[in-house]
């Protein structure tokens, strides 16, 4: 597991990073917004990251957050949106640097799901590569026969 975090915390950390340069360089937002903007960053790359964090499988699939977990997030989510759209404690941002940084979450989202599944498939003893790779070569000898398992 402190494998599996830590990969996962230094992604993070390289999304917000990226968004960052992002935000200066293409949208050429002024630091008063970048701050606005990473806000919204840490909000909605946080509370994504607990759906691909809560299973071991893919986050899309069974089983699904509880009520209370889902709703919590999507309110603390519509929170933060009004907020940055809005100007409410923080400089408002334009609805499309709003999308974009959510469009960039839902991408890092996916990213950070593909290789928290091909972690698990690496360091799970249960479903190590090494085992599936060298399975077919295990095979018992009965009497002098090779017999395929």
């Amino acid at each position: 597991m402190l494998a599996l975090s830590s990969v996962l915390g230094l992604l993070a950390v390289i999304q917000s990073f990226g968004l960052l340069y992002l935000g200066d360089t293409v949208h050429h937002l002024d630091h008063s917004h970048l701050q606005t903007m990473m806000f919204l960053q840490l909000v909605a790359g946080g509370h994504l990251m607990l759906f691909v964090t809560r299973t071991r499988g893919a986050f899309w699939k069974p089983p699904y957050p509880s009520p209370k977990l889902f709703f919590a997030i999507v309110s603390t989510q519509i929170a933060a949106v009004l907020m940055c759209s809005q100007g409410w404690l923080v400089p408002a941002l334009p609805w499309g640097i709003i999308g974009f940084v959510w469009a960039y979450n839902l991408a890092w989202m996916v990213v950070q799901d593909v290789v928290k599944l091909g972690l698990y498939g690496i360091l799970d003893p249960g479903h190590s590569w090494k085992r599936s790779l060298f399975q077919p070569l295990r095979v018992p000898i009965a009497g002098g026969v090779v017999t395929p398992k």
